[in-house]
């Protein structure tokens, strides 16, 4: 607790305080199931690697008329739309982050699995290496990727050879589902260190004991561009009032997206501007005296911007895990 504290004024370099936060948590901590307790996350977190000469993926809105321009005059028109993260997946892991939001499509030229937000960001495999890496480093700290959306995917053997490529990375290290959700501490007695989540449906996936579908994460979407609205909503999403599935995980968003209107409005705007605004307000939210983890509390926290923009996010999280299992005297 006293690192968590320390961070917050300011005399602990929050990009490597955090980096084995869950190796040191009290044991009435690490004893709650992993749905319970209050986990930093980033959004999109892989478009830090996204250029503007990066080629215009599928995703994109607008895609028929970008993709034919040359993909330096499509990435200069929507580059600063397409980026949420501005630190590696390795720098977010050593700053704490613990849930990577993933976006996997296939490159419709070279047909390898990249990362896609608008543009093409790196191979999904060389960011999957990164999480095994890290695993191996930190073998207490537990990490949850969830590859949410997956586009271009039009074969049986592309959705296999996608499988495969996770199953040869990560495979050894991959918790299996399970009707309930673990504790770190029944985690630990295991060799396995990752949750895959991946929304691919197939009917006969290589290795279903290693694949979590998607749905055991639920992340209600919050599409504002209004910092206020987006508190009503994370209002709306929050408390006893709003019952959650003992054996799903739960993403509150702290961000906001613009609609076509407002890059319409805005040609010169970009995400970073909209985080500003946005990671104020959820931090804000996080701050609340009401605010906890727990069965209806804050369980999986995500923002743009992460790290860089906002140094006491990951302190702010995790300090609602101390605040809501406190030390007996």
């Amino acid at each position: 607790m006293g690192d968590v504290l320390s961070i917050l004024y300011g005399r602990i370099d929050h990009r490597t305080t955090h980096r084995k936060w869950m190796s040191e948590l009290p044991g009435r901590i690490t004893c709650q199931p992993l749905n319970q307790l209050a986990i930093p996350g980033t959004h999109n977190s892989f478009t830090y690697s996204i250029k503007q000469s990066s080629a215009v993926f599928p995703d994109a809105p607008g895609y028929d008329f970008f993709s034919q321009l040359p993909d330096f005059f499509g990435g200069m028109l929507i580059h600063n739309w397409a980026i949420t993260q501005d630190l590696s997946i390795r720098e977010q892991l050593e700053a704490g982050i613990r849930y990577l939001d993933f976006r996997v499509g296939v490159d419709p030229n070279k047909g390898e699995f990249v990362l896609v937000h608008g543009q093409c960001a790196k191979p999904v495999e060389d960011e999957l290496r990164v999480v095994a890496k890290f695993s191996k480093e930190y073998p207490r700290e537990v990490i949850l990727v969830d590859c949410n959306h997956c586009y271009e995917f039009k074969t049986s053997k592309q959705i296999h050879d996608f499988e495969s490529l996770v199953l040869r990375i990560l495979g050894p290290i991959m918790i299996p589902p399970q009707d309930t959700v673990p504790s770190l501490d029944e985690i630990w007695r295991t060799n396995q260190r990752v949750f895959f989540f991946l929304d691919l449906h197939r009917s006969n996936p290589i290795q279903p004991d290693r694949l979590w579908p998607s749905r055991r994460v639920r992340s209600p979407w919050p599409k504002k561009t209004d910092a206020s609205d987006l508190i009503t909503f994370l209002n709306s999403c929050y408390g006893p009032k709003f019952p959650r599935e003992p054996d799903r995980f739960f993403v509150h968003q702290g961000i906001l997206t613009p609609d076509q209107y407002y890059v319409l409005l805005n040609p010169s705007g970009s995400v970073r501007e909209l985080s500003h605004v946005a990671g104020k307000a959820f931090l804000d939210w996080l701050s609340a005296d009401e605010r906890c983890a727990g069965p209806n509390g804050v369980n999986i926290t995500l923002l743009d911007f992460a790290v860089s923009a906002f140094p006491d996010y990951v302190a702010k999280v995790l300090a609602l895990n101390h605040k809501t299992w406190p030390a007996s005297n």
